[in-house]
C-alpha cells in the first residue's frame, strides 16, 4: 500500500515473480529425499537380514555399527556395541585383524559362544578416498568344518578300520597267552634281581601293548553313549583330583576358573576321560613352574570347558591333523587319544577344537550342549 502524508490510501505496488521453477525443484527434492529414505531402507533391511555377522569399526577399532546377527550372537542390545572396541565382542577376531589380514578362517570366542568363523575384513572410505575404518564381515563355519572333519575322518577310517580290527584281534589272543605265561612264570620261579627286573619290564610292555592293542579296536568301533544327568562341575573336579599328586611332583599350578553347578546329560565315564586326556596333555606341553587353567563358560544352549596351557602351543601345521587318527608329535604316542576324545564329544552332540594363545601356548575348546535329553 501506499499513503500520502496525511496517511489516506492513496495506491498500492504488486510484486510478482514466477515461482514454477522453485515448485519443481522442491518436488525433485522431495522426490530424491524418498529415493534415498528408500534406499537406505532396502540396505538396512538386506543387513538385518543377513546371516552372516557385519560389523563396522573406526580406525581405532572402536564399533560404528553391527547387524542383527550379531547383536544375536553376543546377546547384547545394539547400544551397547556402539563406541566399545572390537576386542570387547571377539578378543580373537581382533587380534586377527588388527595385523593387517584381510581374510581368514579362526576359533573365536562371543562372550560364552566358541565358533570357528570366516572372515573377510575391507577398508571403509570417504568420498576423498581416505580409510576411515574397516568392514568385517564374518560367516559361522563351525558345522560346515565340522562336517568335513567328519567326512575325513570317516573315510580314513574306512580306508583303514578293517584292516586295523583284524590286525588288532589277531594280535590279541597270543599277547594274552605271553601276558598269562609271564605272570605264571613270575609266580613260580623264584627269580634273582636281575631277573624280576626283566620280568617286570617284559609285563609292562606287554600291558602297554595290550593298551594299544584296546585303543585300536575302539577306533573302529562305533562310539557309544550311555547318557545320564550329571554335574559337570563335579566331573572336572573328580578329574583333576586324579592328577593332582602329578602337578604336584611337576610343581605346575592348577588355575580353576569356573563355581557353581552345570547339569548336562552325558557319559560320566567316558566324559571323564575325554577331559582326563585334555588336563594330562596340557600337563606334556607344561614345563616345571608353568600353569594349566581350566575354565567353564556356559550360556543358554551350550556349556564349554577351556583347558588352557602356557607351554609352546601347537604347530600351525598340526592345528588341523591333532584330531586324526594315528597322527602324533609325542615321541612315544600312538596318535589316537585326541581323536577318541573327538569322536566321544560328537557322539553327545559337542564339538572339541584346538588352537594357540595369543600369549603362548595352546587352549582345547570342549563345547557340549545342555539340551534336557537322554538321546
Amino acid at each position: 500500500p501506499i499513503h500520502n502524508p496525511s496517511g489516506d490510501l492513496i495506491g498500492c505496488i504488486h510484486v510478482a515473480s514466477d515461482i514454477s521453477e522453485r515448485v519443481s525443484f522442491e518436488e525433485e527434492l522431495s522426490t530424491l529425499v524418498q529415493e534415498v529414505e528408500a534406499r537406505n531402507s532396502f540396505v538396512e533391511s538386506v543387513i538385518s537380514n543377513l546371516q552372516s555377522g557385519l560389523i563396522v569399526v573406526d580406525t581405532d577399532f572402536r564399533i560404528k555399527m553391527v547387524n542383527a546377527h550379531v547383536v544375536q550372537l553376543c546377546k547384547k542390545t545394539k547400544e551397547q556395541f556402539i563406541g566399545s572396541n572390537l576386542a570387547d565382542i571377539s578378543p580373537e577376531l581382533y587380534e586377527d585383524v588388527v595385523t593387517g589380514k584381510t581374510a581368514a578362517e579362526l576359533l573365536a570366542s562371543f562372550g560364552s559362544l566358541h565358533l570357528i568363523i570366516g572372515y573377510t575384513c575391507v577398508d571403509l572410505k570417504d568420498t576423498f578416498s581416505s580409510i576411515v575404518g574397516y568392514i568385517i564381515n564374518f560367516k559361522d563355519l563351525t558345522e560346515i568344518i565340522r562336517i568335513r572333519q567328519e567326512l575325513r575322518q570317516k573315510e580314513r577310517l574306512s580306508a583303514m578300520g578293517e584292516v586295523v580290527a583284524r590286525v588288532a584281534h589277531e594280535m590279541r589272543n597270543p599277547l594274552f597267552g605271553m601276558t598269562a605265561a609271564a605272570q605264571i612264570l613270575e609266580m613260580e620261579l623264584s627269580l634273582d634281581p636281575k631277573q624280576q627286573e626283566l620280568m617286570n619290564s617284559l609285563l609292562k610292555e606287554s600291558h602297554r601293548l595290550n593298551n594299544l592293542v584296546e585303543e585300536l579296536l575302539h577306533t573302529t568301533r562305533e562310539t557309544r553313549i550311555n547318557k545320564k544327568r550329571v554335574n559337570l562341575i563335579s566331573v572336572i573336579d573328580i578329574s583333576l583330583q586324579l592328577v593332582e599328586a602329578m602337578l604336584n611332583e611337576q610343581k605346575i599350578s592348577l588355575n580353576k576358573n569356573y563355581y557353581g553347578e552345570v547339569w548336562l546329560f552325558a557319559d560320566l565315564e567316558k566324559l571323564e576321560q575325554v577331559l582326563l586326556n585334555l588336563i594330562k596333555n596340557a600337563m606334556e606341553a607344561t614345563k616345571a613352574g608353568g600353569f594349566i587353567t581350566v575354565a567353564v563358560e556356559s550360556d543358554d544352549s551350550y556349556v564349554s570347558v577351556i583347558v588352557t596351557d602356557n607351554g609352546e602351543g601347537i604347530l600351525p601345521e598340526n592345528i588341523d591333523r591333532i584330531f586324526d587318527v594315528f597322527y602324533t608329535t609325542k615321541k612315544n604316542g600312538t596318535g589316537m587319544g585326541l581323536s577318541i576324545c573327538r569322536n566321544i564329544v560328537e557322539a553327545h552332540g559337542g564339538s572339541l577344537n584346538a588352537s594357540n594363545n595369543p600369549d603362548g601356548g595352546a587352549r582345547f575348546i570342549l563345547q557340549l550342549p545342555l539340551g534336557e535329553s537322554l538321546t
